[in-house]
């Protein structure tokens, strides 16, 4: 069996954070304090690893500014929430949800099914899956 541990975050949670950046940074022109504190924290963050001198960089370096992104997602979901909107604050937690469960295996070290190349179905991109197993 091939098993593999991957963990580079929810697909769903890292794209959405980015809009929620946004609503965040909206929010916080308009005097919302605890959204302006996340994402500067975020973007302060974000510029560090970016102006890195390492040479490669790895998701693990990403996990204190996707934190503060997840709080940036937190409150833009809250906002939703409270404007009435809760079908879609739901649903954007159940889609976190199902991709979690849906990832789950390659979080887990669990059998993978389907073959020597079944690894590559949890990679993101094409440009990341490995050719020489």
């Amino acid at each position: 069996a091939q098993r593999g541990i991957l963990l580079v975050g929810n697909p769903f949670t890292m794209l959405a954070g980015l809009i929620a950046l946004g609503w965040c940074i909206r929010a916080a022109l308009r005097g919302r304090v605890d959204a302006a504190v996340f994402a500067a924290l975020y973007l302060v963050q974000i510029l560090f690893w970016a102006l890195s001198s390492k040479p490669i960089q790895f998701y693990y370096h990403y996990l204190l500014p996707g934190t503060f992104l997840m709080a940036c997602l937190a409150l833009a979901l809250d906002g939703l929430w409270n404007r009435g909107n809760r079908w879609l604050a739901g649903g954007g937690l159940a889609i976190a949800a199902g991709m979690f469960v849906h990832f789950y295996p390659i979080i887990s070290a669990a059998k993978l099914c389907c073959g020597r190349s079944s690894f590559e179905y949890w990679m993101w991109l094409s440009s990341c899956t490995v050719t020489s197993l």
